[in-house]
């Protein structure tokens, strides 16, 4: 799944240390200048479109690549929505509040998908986090913007993870100082249970290999990565390399990846369990942001267009609507027509292609 750590001024705040960086041969770095074309033959005819029966953003595509995940919206309302990509059948998971603003951020591993919602238009403060159970259907509330004062926490909405029946993300925290602070929350979706994993100035944690890692901005201002065990809880060690970022600005991570961005032109990977970096440079109409991974490639929504870069090669292209995919599948959904007036409503054309190692970019159309 993406997620953002930009913070400005450095605030001393306690945590949990990760170990120091883990002995391993000297880092292996690629560099690469991003090139961007129109998407390759191959690839337009690997995506399969289908016209769905109302409007859908994707923001998520499950492990097998059956399926996808996403804001639904018809003249009934919004709501979160499953689509088949077989046959192009839209399930309603849960419905989203009258006024809401719509889906922040979502992800899915097998059985669970969640997700955080902007329950106000003209409030952006008031959000939930909310998962659902396939197995049952059930939908549970993970957490709220909401204190118990009624009033709400002070820094950015969210961006939930989840994997192998375990939920995380940034908590922000009720205002204390003039920059936001918020908790590393790990949460067992089967026990219901929530652990708090470090405190300050920390981004919204992400799925690497075996272990979740977050960002966070130390007491003299320069930015480190933690680690954990995802399932152990114990301190993972890092890369010298990794541990020692530079400024994060955003994170993903998936079993095969970290990946985070300096800034807006520059993007950092990890092969995980390897000594392999790449270092790869966009131009100035691809700004790096809200950052996923799937298999070899890194998605990510600049405006317009969305963009899909294979780390393998530093080639990349363009999709006209948004973009999420899984190691198995890659999927984009865009209206089918133009809009016929400001309040209509235009059913969704969502595309998906199947990812295998054939599955490459090697060219910039």
């Amino acid at each position: 799944m993406l997620l953002v750590a930009a913070c400005a001024e450095p605030a001393p705040a306690a945590g949990p240390a990760s170990p120091p960086p883990s002995s391993r041969p000297a880092a292996l770095v690629q560099s690469y200048t991003v090139c961007f074309g129109a998407m390759p033959a191959d690839w337009s005819r690997r995506f399969q479109a289908r016209d769905l029966s109302a409007d859908f953003q994707v923001d998520a595509v499950s492990d097998d690549g059956h399926a996808a995940f996403g804001r639904s919206r018809s003249s009934a309302g919004m709501g979160v929505g499953a689509v088949d990509l077989a046959t192009g059948a839209l399930t309603d998971i849960a419905s989203l509040p009258a006024g809401a603003a719509g889906v922040g951020a979502m992800a899915a591993a097998q059985p669970w998908v969640v997700w955080q919602q902007a329950n106000s238009a003209t409030d952006l403060g008031d959000w939930s986090v909310r998962g659902w159970d396939q197995r049952s259907n059930r939908v549970i509330d993970l957490a709220t913007s909401r204190l118990p004062d009624g009033g709400e926490v002070f820094g950015q909405a969210p961006l939930p993870v989840v994997a192998r029946g375990t939920a995380a993300w940034a908590q922000p925290l009720a205002r204390q100082a003039g920059y936001p602070e918020a908790q590393v929350v790990r949460y067992d979706l089967a026990a219901r249970r929530e652990t708090v994993l470090d405190t300050g100035r920390v981004s919204g944690p992400v799925f690497a290999g075996p272990d979740l890692v977050w960002a966070r901005v130390e007491a003299d201002g320069s930015y480190s990565l933690r680690a954990v065990d995802a399932a152990t809880l114990r301190p993972a060690p890092l890369p010298a390399r990794a541990g020692s970022p530079g400024q994060v600005r955003y994170l993903a991570g998936s079993d095969r990846y970290l990946a985070w961005s300096s800034d807006e032109q520059s993007l950092h990977v990890w092969r995980i369990g390897t000594a392999e970096y790449g270092d790869y440079t966009t131009d100035l109409r691809h700004p790096l942001q809200f950052l996923r991974l799937a298999g070899d490639f890194v998605l990510w929504y600049a405006g317009y267009p969305s963009s899909v870069l294979d780390l393998r090669t530093g080639r990349a292209f363009d999709v006209r609507g948004s973009v999420a995919g899984s190691a198995a599948a890659i999927a984009e959904s865009e209206p089918s027509r133009p809009p016929a007036t400001k309040s209509d409503v235009v059913p969704a054309r969502l595309s998906s292609a199947p990812l295998s190692a054939a599955a490459r970019v090697d060219s910039c159309g």
